[in-house]
């Protein structure tokens, strides 16, 4: 099954690589910073590939959307995200097809989030907003600290429905 990815708009690839330059130069001081003391060009080279590669998975893994499977129809599967949300005290705007977060407080403001309820699947992807000096590819987990809530209230509504097959 080919993986549904994020639309690119803009300035994308000016977003992607200026921000993946920013990311991989601040991850790669902070380690060369503690490797110094080893005075040892392999292993410098060893880091510089080891960042490069961090940062080119982490730039390509922000674009995919990653899914749940569940047995319900497209208007329960929007029901039940909604239902998330709003147990989360998110602010959200339904579209034709999909939900998006609107600007929230604290640090969900650094997040564009879109959820794309389906017929038995529902899509949904995390990902920092673009700014005028590029889109980072991760910020000390707030991403994946959000994320993981919005799965875990998810899950708890499509367990309440009991038509879940893979959550």
């Amino acid at each position: 099954m080919k993986k549904m990815r994020v639309k690119h708009f803009g300035n994308y690839w000016f977003d992607v690589i200026f921000g993946g330059l920013i990311s991989f130069g601040l991850l790669y001081l902070v380690g060369y910073l503690y490797l110094t003391k080893y005075e040892s060009k392999i292993v410098d080279f060893l880091y510089f590939g080891a960042c490069f590669l961090i940062v080119v998975y982490y730039q390509w893994k922000d674009d995919n959307y990653k899914l749940i499977e569940t047995d319900l129809s497209k208007e329960e599967n929007f029901k039940r995200v909604t239902n998330a949300l709003d147990n989360l005290v998110w602010d959200y705007k339904v579209y034709k097809n999909d939900i998006g977060l609107t600007y929230n407080k604290y640090i969900l403001k650094f997040l564009s989030v879109r959820i794309i309820p389906e017929q038995g699947k529902i899509y949904y992807n995390f990902q920092y907003h673009t700014f005028n000096g590029g889109r980072l590819p991760f910020f000390f987990g707030i991403s994946s600290y959000l994320e993981s809530k919005f799965v875990d209230s998810l899950k708890n509504e499509l367990n309440n429905s009991s038509n879940c097959s893979k959550v």
